[in-house]
């Protein structure tokens, strides 16, 4: 009886220093693949930022396309009022004019409809970084319940 009692008490000795190691595993993997969701999460959030980063900058230079023309128009309006005694290079400036404000709306509108957009999908890419946010937050909440529920099941 002795010694049946005496591998008994082995045997649960063994267990005891498995289940240890078990334990110890688990918390290593838990910690590994919260730093790996952490380090997913850095790198979408960094993405979402040089994203928006160029969509702003893309507005930036469209803005400032739209303020250099507008500085061209006032100057060619300035040439035609300074001109306007010789009526045929009046007129010769007034079609060149015309022709250059027709072409620089033409572009302005053209870069409006992109900064438009530009800031549409910028407002698109925070939308995505907010959803990255909240699925990290989730995930975050999942491994601690994983952890509890882990926890749980070693006692």
């Amino acid at each position: 009886f002795n010694a049946r009692a005496e591998a008994t008490e082995e045997q649960a000795a063994v267990n005891a220093a498995a289940l240890d190691e078990t334990e110890r595993r688990a918390a290593m993997e838990a910690r590994v693949v919260a730093d790996i969701e952490a380090q997913a999460a850095a790198l979408a959030r960094a993405e979402k930022a040089a994203a928006i980063d160029a969509a702003q900058a893309e507005v930036t230079k469209a803005l400032k396309a739209r303020d250099d023309f507008n500085a061209r128009a006032e100057a060619a309006e300035e040439r035609l009022a300074a001109n306007a005694a010789a009526l045929d290079e009046t007129k010769r400036l007034l079609s060149d004019t015309q022709a250059d404000v027709a072409d620089a709306r033409e572009a302005v509108a053209r870069k409006e409809a992109a900064a438009k957009a530009a800031q549409v999908e910028a407002v698109e890419l925070r939308v995505e970084r907010d959803s990255s946010i909240a699925r990290a937050a989730k995930a975050e909440q999942a491994a601690a319940k994983a952890r509890a529920e882990v926890t749980k099941a070693l006692k």
